[in-house]
């Protein structure tokens, strides 16, 4: 596919989840996207068809763009400590350059109080990401790694709390320094109530 028809869909699904974010999928319409974006509507309707399969690739989108920076600072981390810094370090990388993304997320999940569709997709993200922190700290705990009472499934919910309480915290004031303390701090705490800080 040409590199001029990847960034103009990519231009669409931005502008997509902008204006959804802002006002819902009632409020959006496909020619107000085309609008914003500066592609011809006959253009969005053949790469999305209707609105709904362009919502749907609009959310899929900003999870990929989430994936995408995970996956760029990603290395393997061969100790639990890097492991769980690196859960961490996401979220701090994501405020310092993709802030529209974490402020789409927050959009998306406050849509997701009024709108079925929205809050199905925010759920599927939720409980793929506690699953992911689950799976880790049950590593952890079946190589006698960390605390042996603690519940993988709450832990790692309180886990995914604990870096989206980051994320909003430091939203609407990005600072460098104060966001790097923060997520060092938070890193220190879990290192510590997982029984990781003296390994």
């Amino acid at each position: 596919m040409p590199s001029e028809q990847l960034d103009q869909k990519s231009l669409i699904l931005q502008v997509a989840v902008e204006l959804l974010g802002r006002r819902g999928p009632e409020g959006v319409t496909m020619r107000e996207v085309s609008k914003k974006s500066k592609v011809s509507l006959g253009k969005v309707r053949y790469n999305y068809g209707t609105k709904s399969k362009l919502f749907t690739a609009a959310l899929d989108w900003l999870m990929e763009q989430v994936s995408e920076i995970e996956s760029r600072l990603k290395k393997e981390e061969p100790t639990p400590r890097e492991r769980l810094a690196f859960f961490f370090l996401v979220q701090e990388r994501l405020l310092l350059e993709r802030s529209e993304l974490l402020a789409g997320w927050f959009n998306f999940i406050t849509l997701g109080r009024s709108d079925p569709w929205v809050a199905a997709r925010v759920q599927e993200n939720y409980v793929a990401r506690v699953e992911t922190v689950r799976a880790f700290l049950k590593e952890m705990m079946d190589n006698s790694l960390i605390r042996p009472d603690l519940r993988p499934s709450l832990t790692a919910e309180d886990m995914v709390a604990s870096v989206e309480g980051m994320g909003l915290l430091w939203l609407n004031r990005i600072d460098s320094r104060g966001i790097a303390a923060h997520r060092r701090r938070a890193v220190n705490r879990w290192l510590k109530n997982l029984g990781l800080d003296s390994k």
